[in-house]
């Protein structure tokens, strides 16, 4: 069957749903879409950043314990142990038999020319039943649970008496124009509580990190023997104006700062 509309009457009504024709190039829709195009390259090109952002940050992202490698290691082959005291102090030791054996239960081990850990790891291992020159594993455990273990010790039974021999000291003992040296580790709450205190007393005070320097384990082991103490001690190891102190006191510090003074 034949329309019963015109092709005249169609083109109208094309023509008006389109809007009115304008005169000469459509230079107004040209523009139109050459800022519709500059703005999406420029949405490609942030959201492009975006991504590259969160790959930069992903990449950072620590390792989870359960992620890095177990530390393969001789024992007492070029090892540095490290020991809880039931007081909470931190003991060092090289040797497996000077280690109590209920404290071998959770060690950390640093071996020679291995790493120690990584910014939030150290690596642990039980010893309960390793023997010298025989191989054992330490597997990666979070540094803050670590400290922990000795932190609750000393907690309850350590920084009470501090507190209280703190409280009764007459005035602080100034030393002026006096050093001291901190052998410790980064982790190691009571060997930043020494180096605050010492500083407070007026001291010029050296960091020294016995883990990661060789050198200044060594040092402090000479000076250890040197002052007739035993080559296993807990950290921090102070050497006050010269007197050598295991562990961090504030009446042992203002008994040696008053020996230097006199």
């Amino acid at each position: 069957m034949r329309s019963l509309h015109s092709s005249a009457d169609v083109a109208k009504k094309t023509q008006a749903l389109a809007g009115p024709k304008l005169a000469g190039p459509n230079l107004a829709g040209a523009s139109w879409r050459a800022r519709a195009l500059v703005l999406f390259v420029a949405l490609c090109v942030a959201l492009s950043l975006v991504a590259c952002d969160k790959r930069k940050s992903d990449e950072v992202t620590p390792l989870a314990a359960e992620s890095m490698p177990a530390l393969e290691f001789t024992v007492d082959a070029q090892v540095l142990y490290t020991w809880v005291k039931d007081d909470g102090s931190f003991q060092l030791s090289e040797k497996l038999d000077e280690i109590p054996a209920a404290a071998r239960e959770q060690v950390r081990v640093v071996a020679h020319d291995k790493p120690p850990g990584s910014p939030i790891h150290v690596y642990v291992a039980d010893l309960r039943a390793a023997k010298a020159g025989q191989p054992a594993k330490a597997t990666p455990l979070e540094r803050h649970v670590w400290e922990a273990r000795g932190q609750s010790f000393r907690k309850a039974k350590v920084e009470p008496l501090e507190q209280k021999a703190e409280s009764a000291e007459q005035a602080p003992v100034m030393a002026a124009g006096k050093s001291a040296i901190v052998y410790g580790a980064s982790w190691c709450g009571p060997c930043h509580q020494a180096e605050d205190y010492l500083k407070k007393r007026g001291l010029a005070v050296t960091k020294k990190d016995i883990e990661e320097d060789p050198s200044a384990a060594s040092e402090m082991r000479t000076k250890l023997q040197k002052a007739g103490l035993g080559p296993s001690s807990s950290i921090p190891i102070l050497d006050v104006a010269g007197t050598m102190l295991i562990g961090f006191s504030p009446r042992a510090i203002d008994a040696a700062l008053r020996t230097a003074q006199d």
